[in-house]
């Protein structure tokens, strides 16, 4: 196949959407230096001298009252009686009565780390990757790729969802996906699409596409790895008649996010072509804080994997990427 119909393989495949922790200590050692404790909170001096903490200072609970309150923080003080409890992310305390303590349970650090940061509402997508990760029910969100290429996502349920994409506002393809939690960390999902040229009267069915994808890890700090085909029409790359109608072009695809702080998060893809010995390699930058819309900066490079050997591509620049991803 000559190179320029490779080129052409992976600009379609972009284009139909298919392409769809670190551990810190948090100061948990040492609770002096970022708690403050509450000034004016006054708790009853009725300390013995042989008294013994049930709970650990400067260590992440989450309390759960007899009246079925839950309290998410930091022990900061413990007498006989009570504890006091601190959410760093609100600077909220509280004074609780030990006699009304239902259960209280220990975050790990990983857990306490993405508690502080909250929930990285943009985990669905890496770069032109997506995740397993479940949809949300009932809302759309749209992913644009330098606002040129548009992938829209209907969650009918957290476990279906309707999709769609555009390529300059022209229709390219429809699809549907899904995605299933396997436990707290472990997720598996898919999606099948067909392209059209809607507005043309030759070579109406364009191709086709799939992939399986499995994800693991929270919002904040996960990894997915993918493997599918893309069904491209043999009239469309080659002069001659083929023998088969289709031309299928394999890949697998690897995406890495880690949550850099509660405003930034890293993310990192590749992708291998094996019929044509090629590879690509993408980081990006998503500014993630914003429920309903965020940011991404980035770049791809192409990697030359022949005779088993990788390297850069010196001969091209690498590719700038700019992307939004937003809620309706």
């Amino acid at each position: 196949m000559k190179k320029i119909d490779i080129i052409f393989l992976i600009c379609c495949f972009f284009a139909t959407g298919g392409l769809t922790c670190q551990t810190q200590k948090d100061s948990l050692s040492d609770g002096t230096d970022s708690i403050s404790t509450p000034k004016k909170i006054e708790v009853a001096q009725d300390d013995p001298s042989d008294f013994i903490p049930q709970y650990r200072r400067a260590v992440m609970y989450n309390i759960t009252t007899g009246f079925d309150i839950s309290y998410t923080g930091f022990i900061v003080k413990e007498t006989e009686t009570y504890i006091v409890i601190e959410d760093r992310r609100t600077h909220e305390i509280w004074e609780i009565k030990k006699a009304e303590i239902r259960e209280a349970r220990v975050f790990s650090s990983r857990q306490s780390y993405s508690t502080l940061l909250g929930e990285n509402y943009h985990a669905g997508n890496y770069l032109f990757a997506t995740s397993a990760f479940l949809f949300q029910g009932e809302s759309i969100r749209s992913n644009y790729h330098w606002f040129l290429l548009e992938n829209l996502e209907y969650g009918i349920t957290e476990n279906w969802a309707i999709c769609a994409s555009s390529l300059a506002f022209y229709p390219m393809s429809v699809g549907v996906k899904c995605a299933f939690e396997i436990d707290e960390t472990n997720y598996i999902g898919g999606h099948l699409f067909g392209m059209g040229n809607v507005l043309g009267t030759d070579n109406l069915f364009l191709g086709y596409g799939g992939l399986v994808k499995f994800t693991r890890g929270s919002s904040n700090h996960n990894f997915t790895l993918s493997a599918g085909t893309l069904g491209i029409n043999s009239d469309i790359l080659f002069t001659t008649p083929q023998r088969l109608p289709f031309y299928n072009l394999y890949f697998s695809n690897v995406g890495y996010c880690s949550r850099l702080n509660e405003h930034v998060a890293l993310n990192l893809e590749g992708w291998y072509f094996p019929q044509a010995q090629l590879g690509l390699a993408g980081a990006g930058i998503k500014l993630v804080k914003n429920e309903e819309s965020c940011w991404t900066f980035g770049c791809y490079s192409v990697l030359n994997l022949l005779n088993n050997n990788v390297s850069l591509n010196f001969k091209a620049l690498p590719i700038p990427y700019l992307g939004m991803s937003q809620k309706f």
